[in-house]
């Protein structure tokens, strides 16, 4: 599996905003920040159905930005990804960001996507979006599915800071290592099954790029994938 590095800015401040680090191994995507998840998104065909499976501290379902919808006349299939962050809303911030890409996707693609399996922290906002069916799993779940059967096409959308809790300013990892061997190997077994994978290292919400990084290749290692930032 070829892994290209597309973005490699250093550890720099990803926050909610900016995208210092992007790479690709097939139809496995790599960035800090979940923003550009869009742009991957964007390039399934549109010729079904979409599940996405969303394991993340975070609902990432913040509203998409007051004023003019940009996200309905960009080709982001056209748009080199390190252009994604020169999108400014009109009152000067950045119009993708880390936690409204999944709601922009869906008012650009209305009906598209029609299941969200949550696997989160409960943080943020989990308002309903209309034509969307809503299930809440725990990550144990996972193993219960026959993702192969699937006849929508599937998105496993991934953020390395569910592995992770703040608590009284202090970040700790919140499983065990049989459990992240555990995941590790599910996602080895069923990777082929999802059309699309993104991964984010959310390196702020998991206490530090090197919490972030760490984690992320533990979980890759045996995808034979090494992130190096």
């Amino acid at each position: 599996m070829e892994f290209k590095v597309l973005i490699n800015s250093g550890r720099q401040i990803s926050m909610s905003e900016n995208l210092n680090y992007f790479a690709q191994a097939d139809h496995i995507y790599i960035m800090d920040n979940h923003l550009g998840a869009i742009w991957c998104w964007d390039k399934l065909p549109k010729d079904r159905n979409i599940t996405v499976v969303h394991i993340d501290a975070h609902y990432d379902l913040g509203c998409s930005p007051p004023g003019e919808f940009i996200y309905g006349s960009v080709d982001l299939e056209a748009l080199p990804i390190d252009q994604i962050v020169n999108f400014k809303h009109e009152c000067g911030y950045n119009y993708f960001m880390w936690d409204n890409y999944i709601r922009l996707f869906i008012e650009k693609y209305p009906n598209l996507i029609n299941e969200f399996v949550s696997i989160t922290q409960g943080i943020g906002d989990m308002s309903d979006i209309e034509g969307v069916k809503f299930n809440e799993f725990n990550i144990w779940d996972l193993s219960s599915r026959l993702w192969h059967k699937y006849e929508n096409r599937k998105i496993l959308n991934i953020d390395i800071d569910y592995f992770f809790k703040h608590d009284d300013h202090i970040t700790f990892e919140i499983f065990s290592t049989k459990f992240i061997s555990f995941f590790s190997r599910w996602l080895l077994k069923n990777k082929d099954n999802f059309d699309l994978i993104t991964i984010a290292l959310s390196p702020e919400c998991c206490g530090s790029w090197d919490n972030s990084v760490n984690m992320a290749n533990r979980i890759l290692k045996p995808l034979n994938i090494k992130i190096e930032i």
